[in-house]
């Protein structure tokens, strides 16, 4: 009894912010009617993952716990402008680089890794303006160099053996951004991207919520 009294005591604000997020996606599941529009209900759980990364800022100051803080800021901005606005993909786009930006740097990052992230840039870039010719765009430079950020930042997760929960967590939000990308391809329409439109959010805010509780459990670890 002791011993469940000190877990809800030293986690009390985790465990609030996780029931928060369980209430309102099992709302969205089963009664998503209820809701005239479910886009400020997502936007709420970035929101509501921000407001957590700060509160762990708070109760554990730290190089990374500001780094997290930052880079869902960004996510804030990133959202505002493809989910709130619905247009300006170019700026959504680049807000979500500057959040990967700060998850580079907590992953942590030697001239050798930054190399080698340069080199995997410069050559898709290479790819997409062979492939899209006159069709490419800033939108698909910086869509190129946000998608190879993540996916480094996913392999360097693995080496520098960051916290696996954390690492989870970042994997279903690619596969969001995988989701993203197919279902604007105009090959592609009718149920499939209905389909494709429902899982972007079935990887996204677990995702979002697995990266918060990552830091939570490091921070905590570290802390002992």
């Amino acid at each position: 009894m002791n011993k469940l009294f000190y877990i809800l005591k030293n986690n009390y604000y985790f465990i609030i912010y996780s029931l928060i997020e369980l209430i309102l996606a099992i709302l969205i599941i089963i009664k998503e009617e209820i809701f005239n529009d479910l886009n400020y209900v997502y936007y709420s759980f970035i929101l509501l993952n921000f407001i957590f990364s700060f509160i762990l800022l708070l109760n554990y100051k730290n190089k990374n716990n500001l780094f997290f803080c930052i880079a869902y800021l960004f996510a804030i901005f990133a959202d505002f402008n493809l989910i709130i606005l619905g247009d300006n993909l170019s700026l959504g786009v680049f807000f979500f680089l500057c959040c990967q930006i700060f998850y580079m740097l907590m992953i942590g990052i030697n001239k050798t890794q930054l190399l080698i992230r340069l080199i995997i840039i410069v050559i898709l870039e290479l790819l997409a303006i062979i492939v899209t010719k006159s069709n490419y765009s800033f939108l698909v430079f910086i869509t190129i160099v946000y998608f190879s950020t993540f996916l480094a930042n996913i392999i360097f997760a693995f080496i520098n053996k960051v916290n696996i929960v954390f690492i989870i967590g970042m994997i279903l939000f690619i596969l969001c951004d995988v989701c993203v990308g197919v279902s604007n391809f105009e090959m592609f329409e009718g149920e499939f991207v209905n389909i494709l439109g429902r899982l972007i959010y079935y990887f996204y805010l677990p995702g979002l919520y697995l990266m918060s509780a990552g830091m939570h459990i490091k921070s905590k670890s570290e802390v002992i």
